[in-house]
């Protein structure tokens, strides 16, 4: 067989694999025993933002993610394949409910990366997030996310999941995780019916009132 014939032999293989691993993947919602995927999908990922205190990586991850499964306001969905983790997100919708939630983390594990997870993971998990808060009573209208203003490729990534960049902030935030740093902030219209309900603000005051 000649070198581009074999090639091209093993990349239609490659492509078929994927396909197949696309296909198999299901989107649910996370449970404590989907954390130690979650550990290895950030251990390749964004391992740094849970290296801190005296606790390890591994023990970090688990006490946050922990409260996230226990928490009301809070949600995390898995991207999995059997009882493999491949990919997660996080949204949050703290009270008083506006009718605007937080896709506040995402992320899949590097050896799966640009093999369409990522996308059917957002657009699965943020139709399922809407489903279950409108099961509460609580009616979205829009999810909104922030990105790195110089990051483009994820900022078209996210535009394929039905993310458009706000223009309302003049279209970044300056110094918004750090000095010197520059966000974009994107939303996802969900839709523009009012929220009927709110949270129980008894439940989260913070604020002396």
């Amino acid at each position: 067989m000649p070198f581009s014939n074999h090639a091209n032999y093993y990349k239609q293989r490659i492509i078929h694999r994927d396909m197949f691993l696309l296909d198999n993947i299901i989107i649910t919602e996370g449970k404590t025993k989907d954390i130690l995927g979650i550990i290895e999908v950030l251990r390749g990922t964004i391992k740094g933002d849970f290296e801190y205190g005296n606790k390890s990586f591994e023990e970090n991850i688990h006490e946050f993610f922990e409260e996230i499964i226990k928490s009301k306001y809070q949600t995390i969905y898995v991207a999995k394949n059997g009882g493999d983790v491949f990919g997660f997100a996080y949204f949050v919708n703290l009270p008083p409910n506006n009718g605007m939630c937080w896709l506040e983390m995402f992320a899949v594990a590097k050896d799966f990366q640009k093999k369409g997870i990522g996308l059917k993971l957002v657009r699965e998990s943020c139709d399922l997030f809407v489903e279950l808060e409108k099961q509460k009573g609580i009616y979205l209208r829009t999810i909104v996310l922030t990105t790195n203003k110089a990051n483009s490729r994820a900022q078209s990534f996210y535009s394929k999941a039905g993310f458009v960049i706000s223009e309302d902030f003049g279209g970044e935030i300056r110094g918004f995780v750090g000095k010197g740093n520059k966000e974009v902030v994107m939303i996802k219209p969900i839709g523009d019916a009012v929220c009927p309900r709110q949270h129980n603000t008894k439940e989260f005051d913070s604020y002396g009132s």
